[in-house]
């Protein structure tokens, strides 16, 4: 599937639909991303990634959780 996935992505690069150095990874990690930042945890990521453990959606999603927490520290300090 990797193969079909890469020749499928080498296409829309020559198409000029995607950029010089898209991934399947960086695809995951921008669809997980997506998934979290709507407010879904990370076991949905997980299986919205078709992967078995929680794990896999905790590693595709941890800057996420910085950028959450970044956020939410801004936020406090432009309450007071």
């Amino acid at each position: 599937m990797q193969g079909a996935v890469s020749d499928y992505l080498s296409e829309l690069k020559a198409d000029g639909l995607i950029r010089e150095g898209c991934t399947l990874h960086g695809l995951r990690v921008t669809y997980a991303a997506a998934i979290r930042r709507q407010g879904f945890d990370t076991g949905i990521v997980a299986d919205a990634l078709g992967d078995r453990s929680r794990r896999m959606g905790e590693h595709y999603t941890r800057h996420v959780e910085k950028e959450l927490g970044r956020l939410k520290v801004f936020k406090g300090k432009n309450d007071k």
